[in-house]
């Protein structure tokens, strides 16, 4: 009966104590430590202390506890080791398996205070107390030599590897440390800066512009551009070459180093070029999760691309600007992989990235020149071109101002010569510059139907055409515009032809196959035709060689033989304007062979010396009615 009293008064005791440390009870007293104290329970060492203080409600046996875990002889609690063997022992198991890297690396990085409480000499020092983790490992299956502590494998002063922040072939980095201000600073000063740390600690600010959001400052590893003298640790460790980028960086186009590479700097630092490691989506730095090397360390070339036709193109990608490894250009981009945009090889393996920049907004090469490509997209499109295509802008050629070059000339909504030419080019309005420089435009305007058809003389070199552009070049100007005059005026001798030299044109129809005088300089012969034949004579030759040729008749006898006037038979004022005034001209047609205004139509009359002609008989004022 005694003995049944007992053990009802001790578990009535027991269920008292548990109650009491339960926060669901209203009347018991508040909990008797913070939540997190089996963080800071490590300080408790004595088994006396924890029977007293601990064991009312967690109890030291290897027992189940009264109340929810921590126990005493927990194996693990919120993710972290405890003390499976009991209080006092080891909170890691025993059996050398915590000796893999894999296993206590990632906690030590995680919370270097964990391995600092029972293996450094100074366990509770704080920021530059620099610690040795000299403190005995003794389990024999450490090492031939126990009791060296952490030192047995990793030194002295070194709780990780001298080459763990990269590159490879280390394997091991620091990128998933999580503790950086409470352990970081064990070695590496207050500040991260090296200062009052381990004697040959680096700094952390040589990579990290600042060490609260640890940005970083790319110029630490590498030129910005490159420029192939400057070394690069990270490129001479990998065993590459280095490449000068010459103002690559420079050209707003690129995009920092995003454009080829897949990453850049976002965000101003302090020292202008530093910043937040901007990767795009398919660019992986690094997984902090779980320490997987990543784009930015692994050894190789991160390239945008590849280009179709590269035999390393294994990957299926095409985007972006499709860089060439046979050539190291980039086939997209919008210079075409030309050579003046080519660098050297940088021997690294590339890796290839889709990263979707780098590439024109719209289609590359002459045909995007086009009116119907270019000017429709500029005027109902999204595009921003002169975010490219001015000198002030991207520097791409061409700018715009190489055809658009002095307003109002660049009127997208006309259509024909005069959106961007005056018309017709008089080097006057809107400027004395190209594409409007006179010559004898004047004199040609009308040669066509429409008034605004360059066709006759510019064949195939319309405002759809890659002929009128390629003259367009702001470094070296090809000018004059490309002439190909339409065969309807090809002469009988031949196909017409121009000299861009002499700018003289030969075998014209309309000039009777005879070479014109220079298009910028010369002109016809100026005397009028009512004091000799020069003017006439310089489009008409005698004979049947020419269309235009003068052979009918007895023009040889009045022309050669008798130095008559060509104005003495045929009316001056009817070959300008037509008869009575109306119809064909001496200029209509001259695109056909034919002549519109019948020759015979234009003899007699006005003042000239023939007062009528049938067609076979004249009657002049110098003789009496001959047969011609």
């Amino acid at each position: 009966m005694r003995k049944l009293l007992c053990c009802s008064l001790l578990s009535l005791a027991v269920i008292t104590l548990v109650s009491g440390c339960s926060s669901s009870n209203p009347e018991a007293p508040a909990q008797i430590h913070p939540t997190n104290w089996y963080l800071l329970h490590r300080a408790t060492t004595t088994s006396t202390v924890f029977a007293t203080e601990c064991g009312g409600c967690h109890v030291v046996k290897n027992l189940p506890g009264p109340i929810a875990p921590p126990g005493c002889f927990s194996v693990s609690f919120d993710g972290r080791f405890c003390h499976a063997d009991g209080p006092g022992q080891a909170p890691h198991p025993l059996d050398g398996s915590f000796l893999l890297g894999s296993v206590h690396g990632k906690i030590a990085k995680a919370d270097l205070t964990f391995c600092q409480a029972c293996h450094s000499s100074n366990p509770a020092g704080g920021p530059g107390s620099n610690p040795r983790f000299n403190v005995g490992i003794n389990n024999p299956l450490a090492s031939a030599s126990p009791g060296n502590g952490c030192e047995q494998c990793h030194g002295v002063n070194q709780a990780h590897p001298a080459s763990w922040a990269g590159p490879p072939p280390n394997s091991t980095f620091h990128y998933s440390a999580q503790n950086i201000q409470a352990a970081c600073t064990l070695c590496h000063g207050a500040a991260l800066n090296g200062v009052g740390g381990v004697a040959g600690a680096v700094s952390c600010q040589d990579c990290h512009a600042e060490t609260t959001d640890f940005t970083l400052n790319c110029t630490s590893c590498h030129g910005f551009p490159p420029d192939g003298v400057t070394v690069e640790p990270l490129i001479t460790a990998a065993g590459g070459t280095l490449v000068n980028h010459r103002t690559v960086v420079a050209n707003a186009g690129h995009d920092q180093c995003a454009t080829c590479h897949g990453v850049k700097i976002s965000g101003a630092g302090p020292t202008g070029l530093t910043g937040k490691l901007n990767p795009s989506a398919n660019y992986l730095a690094f997984n902090k999760s779980t320490d997987a090397i990543g784009d930015h360390w692994d050894g190789k070339i991160n390239m945008n691309g590849p280009s179709a036709l590269d035999p390393s193109n294994g990957s299926g990608l095409n985007g972006g600007t499709r860089y060439n490894s046979t050539n190291f250009g980039c086939d997209l981009a919008c210079h075409l992989n030309d050579t003046a945009h080519r660098l050297s090889d940088s021997t690294l393996p590339v890796a290839f990235g889709d990263y979707g920049v780098g590439a024109a907004p719209h289609a590359v090469g002459d045909n995007w020149l086009l009116l119907s490509q270019h000017a429709t997209q500029a005027v109902n499109g999204p595009l921003n071109c002169v975010g490219c295509h001015t000198q002030t802008g991207g520097g791409i050629d061409p700018p715009c101002q190489g055809c658009h070059n002095v307003a109002p000339k660049m009127d997208l909504t006309n259509t024909g010569c005069p959106s961007c030419h005056s018309y017709p080019p008089d080097s006057v309005t809107p400027a004395a510059t190209q594409p409007n420089r006179a010559g004898t435009h004047a004199g040609h305007s009308g040669f066509t139907a429409a008034t605004t058809d360059c066709t006759a003389c510019h064949q195939g070199g319309g405002s759809n055409s890659l002929t009128h552009y390629d003259r367009v070049n702001q470094t070296t100007p090809n000018y004059p515009a490309e002439v190909s005059t339409l065969a309807a005026y090809n002469a009988k001798s031949g196909a017409a032809t121009y000299s861009v030299a002499a700018h003289t044109c030969a075998k014209i129809s309309c000039h009777g196959g005879i070479t014109t005088p220079n298009w910028y300089g010369g002109a016809l012969p100026g005397t009028a035709p009512t004091v000799n034949n020069t003017y006439c004579l310089s489009c008409h030759v005698s004979g049947t060689a020419e269309y235009n040729g003068f052979s009918s008749g007895r023009h040889t006898r009045h022309i050669a033989e008798e130095n008559k006037l060509c104005v003495d038979c045929h009316n001056p004022t009817v070959l300008q304007s037509g008869v009575g005034g109306v119809g064909p001209t001496h200029w209509s047609g001259l695109a056909t062979q034919a002549f519109e205004l019948v020759p015979r139509n234009t003899v007699g009359g006005g003042s000239t010396s023939v007062t009528s002609y049938d067609g076979t008989t004249c009657k002049t004022t110098c003789h009496g009615d001959k047969t011609w």
